[in-house]
């Protein structure tokens, strides 16, 4: 299966109605076989992380939930113009972060996502939180490292603990948790997004920010072919959130603003925080009234901080209530830096 932010987006590419996070999982088994025939035609793929189907529950994690703004309560769509032509104008001005001969770009990413454990003790289903998190050291020809480790999932909502508990701790099946660290080339498919190199082997995927171009419609069906999907605003927003922390060009990062800019129902959140605590400016897209997607941007770099997917208005899913503004899932990403091995973690 693909990794959390690809489950999403593959999902979004088939469905005809608004996506939600519940029926993410409910396709994953699908799109695995389709991920496995890309998969054989040499095109791009991401790691196979089965992390939140299928998982028990062993302690209470203290729910994050952020203010929830309304859409009728949003600033104007020519506010989040506005907002992305200074990052776009920011971006322009910054250095690249290019690895040269036996260096790597290195980045670490931390992603969550809610789930669902339940059916076995009973009818009653309980939203769980699972987290991983990607040390990625990546060099211009693919050659790297990967290190995920697989965090064990918890309660969504603490106030669920009891009942939980009452229900017989029920879980969905084998728990997935751990650390994978796998040097690349490789014949593994685990780790991503992965590219496919010489002999049936596998490289980390470089973004070569000189293959993009800069016209906003260009790049949007540029990202489309790069990461072999098709979609619309909500799928080019998750992707460029994407491509915008992994080493993107000053030239490239101002292209990906300009293309947000363009994107319908964009609205600016303004001062917010990602899933970490950090302060930025937030760029909200909306999927009916079931998610709503936030990038957090720090202001003075116009460095993307993290993604936040909160719930909406529909405050619950297939029975389940759920608090309207709860993070139902959440990518932060931390330090970027050229390193010049794949053992150098920067501070």
């Amino acid at each position: 299966m693909p990794d959390l932010s690809q489950r999403i987006r593959d999902y979004v590419e088939s469905a005809e109605s608004p996506v939600t996070i519940y029926e993410v999982g409910a396709v994953i088994d699908r799109h695995a076989g389709a991920a496995k025939s890309r998969d054989s035609r040499g095109r791009s793929r991401w790691r196979p992380v089965p992390i939140f189907v299928g998982v028990g529950v062993a302690a209470l994690v203290s729910i994050l939930v952020l203010q929830f703004v309304p859409t009728s309560g949003q600033m104007p769509t020519s506010a989040a113009v506005e907002t992305l032509a200074r990052f776009a104008a920011v971006s322009a001005q910054q250095s690249s972060n290019v690895p040269g001969p036996g260096q790597y770009l290195y980045y670490r990413t931390t992603r969550g996502i809610e789930g669902i454990s339940g059916g076995i003790a009973g009818s009653q289903s309980f939203p769980l939180l699972s987290t991983e998190t990607i040390d990625t050291w990546v060099a211009s020809n693919g050659s790297g490292r990967q290190r995920i480790d697989v965090g064990q999932p918890t309660l969504l909502l603490p106030a669920e603990q009891s009942a939980w508990e009452a229900a017989g701790s029920p879980s969905t099946g084998t728990q997935v948790s751990g650390v994978t660290d796998t040097l690349f080339p490789s014949n593994s498919h685990i780790g991503g997004p992965l590219v496919s190199g010489a002999n049936g082997q596998y490289k980390l995927a470089y973004i070569d920010s000189s293959q993009f171009p800069s016209d906003p419609h260009a790049l949007q069906q540029y990202l489309n072919h790069y990461f072999d999907i098709t979609g619309g605003a909500l799928t080019t927003f998750l992707l460029a959130g994407d491509v915008l922390q992994s080493g993107a060009s000053p030239t490239l990062r101002t292209a990906l603003f300009n293309l947000i800019e363009q994107l319908p129902g964009i609205e600016l959140v303004g001062p917010t925080s990602d899933a970490s605590g950090r302060s930025g400016t937030g760029i909200a897209l909306n999927d009916g009234k079931s998610l709503r997607y936030v990038l957090v941007v720090d202001p003075q770099t116009s460095a993307v901080l993290g993604k936040t997917i909160l719930m909406g208005p529909d405050a619950g899913q297939n029975g389940v209530p759920i608090p309207e503004g709860t993070v139902l899932g959440f990518a932060t990403f931390g330090t970027s830096a050229i390193v010049s091995s794949t053992d150098v973690v920067p501070k």
